[in-house]
């Protein structure tokens, strides 16, 4: 089972993400364990590093670095992959067949 995201490169690629093991969930929950009151650098910092994490769970195992998430992909789409990932682990964690 994978979720597939489209990537904002010029070839369209369809990127599928493997169903994540344990370390990668308790990683991702620790993330998002943010506060309002958190400096915005280091929340920006968090989600970029939630992403860069995400995008490395590939089937082909294409590997992503830090450049290509600061650089590639704005705000909204990170958030909305990580939304996307969030609600995909939740569904595993409601039926882990």
């Amino acid at each position: 089972e994978t979720l597939d995201i489209l990537l904002p490169d010029t070839e369209k690629t369809m990127l599928r993400l493997r169903k994540p093991t344990r370390e990668m969930t308790i990683r991702l929950m620790t993330y998002q364990n943010l506060l309002n009151t958190d400096p915005a650098e280091v929340i920006i910092n968090r989600m970029d590093t939630m992403v860069l994490d995400i995008l490395n769970t590939n089937d082909i195992d294409k590997p992503f670095d830090r450049d290509y998430v600061e650089k590639e992909l704005n705000t909204q789409m990170k958030v909305t992959m990580i939304q996307a990932y969030a609600a995909w682990i939740s569904g595993f964690e409601k039926d882990p067949n």
